[in-house]
């Protein structure tokens, strides 16, 4: 484990554990999971109401206090100089501990100032050892570190990974000796970012996933990590870093992928105040993150679509105004150069019925379904190969439901009970599957959706009902396609619809793993999708 030392001197282990999202049933196990693999540094917060089982794991785990480095963060519902002191005094007792080794606010949202303050206070009476903030843009942080402030955040949290890289942030961090602190350093697999050409082909220099060469680079920077898994494997994975380094070419490559913006939401965005301010309420009544709403941004871009919808309409106008002055003027011409205006006339409407019947002939942009999103699960890359080419056909784009626990060839033994696809048919509660991300990028701007997965025990697969779970379909066309090797889709496309929130479920097609491009033609012009 490698250790940075923040600037009031405390050391802390720069990989971290984290229990985001981990449900209070799962968490103790979890955590005394990661101190077994070697982590000594478990981030927990209020808000994730799993502090108390964290404190379980710590007194049982048989690590001496001292070598465990806890982190927790006060919730916006805490704020204000009172309530955060007694919020703090309660995670103590939570955590089973005497002290905090670091405390942070979680968002820069109300009254961070007299919550800061406390902090102070608490950290001046040695019940936490280091203070810092969350979230907290270059401007709030310089705010909250300037000004004769008594004491300055040993740390600031804020979403790091390559393709947020957070570059300028941390020159502004370090400027007053904070520590940059990456959350969602995986980016929760958005963008395709775990199966990124560059991240891949570094790791194969390495022997390494591309989750490691994340997990390399930040550390390489200097830059703390909070990173989570429920499945031992995977912790072991990102905890196995410490034992290579990236040469500087690497680290200018992944340095290329930074795009300077969010993977989830802007704080200084008017909707996302809006939307934490929910999230306080929800969270006060729930008593689990779990049931955030995701959507924040729902209402901003149904009103996004409708001004781009009405600038359309008016630029649309215009051209076809220009349009038919031109082709008025240039008619007139032509009729006065030939001098017979109904030979001309007819001679027009000929030429032009022939060119839009040759151009309408040779496009492939969906057929009446608006923009077009082709979402699969493929466990052999049997569907995938299927929904590439309905993709392509339909000039769609693309989403891979990846499961948390990648499915290996052993786990799909059918014929050994054993083996996990057989326990989770015995088992209908093990089939909510952990996801990398269920969220996709614009999915209010997709009209029609694809759905492809293989058929496990005559439903779809298990990642498919989670993901279908997941998301809203109200006002989408949803077709169902799946790979079988002989029976048709059953009732899996009744099943989803039934789980799935809204939609218009077409019946769906099955296809063999070798079916050709005119046969997925074929069935995309007998749905409507192709001319």
């Amino acid at each position: 484990m490698e250790y940075v030392k923040l600037n009031n001197g405390v050391e802390m282990p720069i990989l971290g554990f984290g229990v985001y999202q981990i449900p209070k049933e799962e968490t103790k196990k979890c955590v005394l999971d990661a101190i077994q693999v070697g982590y000594r540094s478990i981030d927990t917060a209020q808000s994730y109401f799993n502090e108390a089982e964290v404190g379980e794991a710590i007194s049982e785990c048989g690590i001496p206090r001292e070598e465990l480095f806890i982190t927790t963060k006060v919730w916006i519902d805490h704020y204000g100089y009172e309530k955060c002191k007694e919020s703090v005094m309660q995670s103590l007792e939570k955590l089973k501990t005497d002290y905090i080794d670091l405390v942070l606010l979680h968002q820069p949202f109300s009254d961070y100032y007299g919550a800061y303050r406390a902090l102070e206070d608490l950290y001046e009476e040695g019940k936490i050892k280091a203070i810092g903030v969350s979230n907290f843009y270059p401007d709030r942080l310089s705010d909250i570190c300037l000004f004769e402030r008594k004491v300055i955040p040993a740390v600031n949290q804020v979403e790091t990974n390559p393709m947020n890289a957070q570059v300028k942030a941390q020159e502004n961090m370090e400027k007053y000796g904070v520590h940059m602190e990456a959350w969602a350093p995986f980016g929760e697999g958005r963008n395709g970012l775990f199966q990124n050409e560059t991240l891949v082909g570094i790791g194969k220099k390495y022997n390494k996933s591309s989750a490691q060469v994340i997990l390399r680079w930040l550390i390489q920077r200097g830059v703390i990590i909070a990173c989570k898994s429920t499945h031992m494997e995977r912790m072991k994975e990102n905890f196995d870093v410490f034992d290579f380094s990236l040469s500087e070419d690497d680290m200018d490559e992944i340095k290329k992928l930074d795009s300077s913006k969010s993977l989830f939401f802007d704080h200084q965005d008017p909707a996302m105040v809006e939307w934490f301010d929910n999230i306080v309420k929800s969270r006060r009544q729930n008593e689990d993150c779990r049931k955030d709403e995701k959507n924040w941004y729902r209402k901003e871009r149904i009103m996004d679509k409708k001004v781009v919808g009405i600038v359309t309409i008016v630029v649309a106008l215009c051209v076809v105004v220009i349009g038919l002055f031109f082709l008025f003027n240039h008619q007139e011409l032509k009729n006065k150069d030939s001098g017979n205006n109904n030979t001309n006339d007819s001679k027009n409407k000929h030429s032009s019925d022939g060119e839009g019947a040759e151009q309408d002939s040779n496009s492939n942009t969906s057929f009446d379904g608006g923009k077009v999103l082709v979402v699969y699960y493929s466990a052999t890359n049997n569907t995938k190969g299927i929904a590439e080419k309905i993709a392509q056909s339909l000039n769609g784009d693309m989403f891979e439901i990846v499961p948390e626990d990648i499915y290996t060839s052993e786990d799909l033994n059918w014929s050994n009970p054993q083996f996990r696809v057989s326990r989770e048919h015995d088992d209908e509660s093990l089939r909510d599957v952990r996801l990398t991300t269920t969220t996709v990028d614009d999915w209010d701007s997709y009209d029609t959706v694809f759905i492809g997965y293989p058929i496990w025990w005559g439903v779809a697969a298990w990642p498919v009902d989670t993901f279908v779970k997941a998301n809203d379909f109200e006002g989408k066309t949803v077709i169902p396609f799946c790979t079988s090797a002989s029976s048709g889709l059953g009732r899996s496309g009744e099943l989803l619809e039934e789980e799935a929130n809204g939609g218009n479920f077409m019946e769906g097609h099955r296809f063999s793993s070798s079916a050709t491009d005119s046969e997925i033609t074929a069935w995309l012009k007998e749905i409507g999708q192709l001319d």
